[in-house]
């Protein structure tokens, strides 16, 4: 049986929220952009150059090797400010961007991105 989004407390998130996604991604240890060249000077015409594996990177927000984003849309004028630091389900995020919308005939709504702050 699916479960309803109704009901699910997210404290520490702006409040009269319409819609929370959180999104959790991880490092592709098989990206090839991860890859440097190490091929030198000597080697001959012709020939193959030379790779190795870099550091895997998972980012600013990387925490255990995992960025968690989470993206909220709110009923509300009163928005968090971007550099604010929240906490959430035990761990700390910080609002990277802000954006409040005035539309005539409409609510006020909101949307706000907090990515995971390392410890």
């Amino acid at each position: 049986m699916p479960t309803p989004a109704q009901g699910i407390t997210f404290t520490g998130l702006p409040a009269g929220l319409t819609n929370v996604k959180i999104k959790v991604a991880g490092v592709d240890t098989t990206d090839s952009k991860s890859r440097l060249d190490a091929s030198t000077l000597d080697l001959t015409v012709g020939s193959d150059r030379v790779y190795v594996d870099g550091l895997p990177d998972a980012g600013s927000g990387n925490v255990s090797g995992s960025t968690t984003t989470i993206t909220c849309q709110f009923l509300s004028e009163s928005a968090p400010e971007a550099g604010e630091v929240i906490t959430y389900d035990g761990a700390s995020y910080k609002c990277t961007e802000v954006e409040v919308d005035y539309t005539v005939g409409e609510l006020v709504k909101g949307s706000a991105t907090f990515v995971s702050v390392p410890a």
